[in-house]
């Protein structure tokens, strides 16, 4: 794409012109030159049969129902959240290697580059403000940019969540969007709501559940190793999330490759492109935001993982058609 840039932008079919460039074609191109594609190795997903899994799903469903049923809870407060890691170099686990190479490596996919962000949508399509977590311990971690002021920017040594972070998370994100919506509902301060997660240490810790409890927060753990089954957040927004910072990602790289060669240089004086952390944080921001906005702007696809969880249904909640 940089190459086909910095000849003539318009030939793109993107700007007009008849040149697509693909996955497809890349591969196409790489196996003419003696590349074979191979997914690279990494930790087995636990697979539970479907009959097991059945089983699983309606008794997480039944729960659900019970706390919404027995607390009067309306779509507008049933939430679900859940962390991601993301890359600041956005790479695939596919890679190109040399056909008849036995050992797959691939650049990036275990970086320790990375942030955790935290994600988190209501039955009814809402996307609320985000979390992030920066590796490091103090503050000057942080990226120099501006975040949404409902944004929640944080750190941890080694960018993961802990129970700290979580009541972070309760107390800057979740609790001042419960607030609001009750508040636009006409509803008392005793109103309950649900909140969905799934089970790891950093938020099953007993003074994380009883913090939210105490403030009014029924729980409904998902299954372990149903994850990319049942929870709605990872069913839709996730991935999206991933392939739109990817799209940014590769096309800002391209665009400095373009600069290169339209500045002279030539496949012998290519440099390196910049991605030390201080020039790609603040870029890496930018690229979450204005995705987090893309995905806030399509409540119907928030709803969609709680319907393909089978979330939705359970409750009785439909989307409405006439929303968008």
């Amino acid at each position: 794409m940089g190459i086909v840039m910095s000849e003539d932008k318009q030939l793109l079919s993107e700007n007009g012109g008849p040149i697509t460039l693909t996955k497809t074609w890349a591969y196409s191109l790489l196996q003419r030159m003696n590349f074979v594609k191979r997914r690279g190795s990494c930790t087995a997903k636990t697979h539970i049969p479907d009959e097991k899994f059945d089983e699983i799903k309606t008794e997480f469903l039944n729960k659900i129902k019970t706390a919404v049923t027995e607390n009067d809870i309306p779509p507008e407060l049933i939430y679900n959240w859940d962390h991601t890691g993301l890359h600041y170099v956005p790479v695939s686990n596919w890679t190109m290697e040399v056909q008849g190479s036995q050992k797959i490596p691939i650049v990036g996919l275990d970086d320790k580059r990375q942030i955790t962000a935290v994600f988190a949508g209501t039955l009814t399509g809402e996307f609320v403000p985000a979390q992030v977590i920066y590796k490091g311990t103090t503050s000057a971690c942080h990226p120099a940019y501006d975040f949404p002021l409902a944004w929640h920017i944080t750190q941890s040594p080694n960018h993961w969540a802990y129970s700290t972070t979580q009541m972070e998370y309760t107390a800057k994100i979740l609790m001042p969007h419960i607030r609001r919506t009750k508040k636009r509902l006409g509803l008392p301060d005793s109103q309950k709501a649900l909140c969905i997660f799934d089970v790891f240490r950093a938020q099953m810790g007993e003074d994380f559940i009883n913090d939210l409890k105490q403030k009014g927060i029924c729980i409904v753990f998902v299954p372990p190793s149903c994850t990319d089954r049942l929870q709605p957040m990872d069913l839709t927004v996730q991935k999206i999330v991933k392939d739109k910072l990817k799209d940014r990602f590769q096309k800002w790289y391209a665009n400095q490759i373009s600069k290169q060669l339209e500045n002279g240089n030539t496949d012998q004086t290519l440099t390196p492109v910049d991605l030390r952390l201080s020039f790609l944080k603040p870029l890496s921001a930018e690229w979450l935001v204005q995705v987090h906005a893309d995905i806030k702007s399509d409540k119907k696809l928030i709803y969609k993982g709680f319907e393909k969880s089978g979330i939705a249904e359970a409750v009785g909640y439909k989307f409405p058609s006439c929303e968008q």
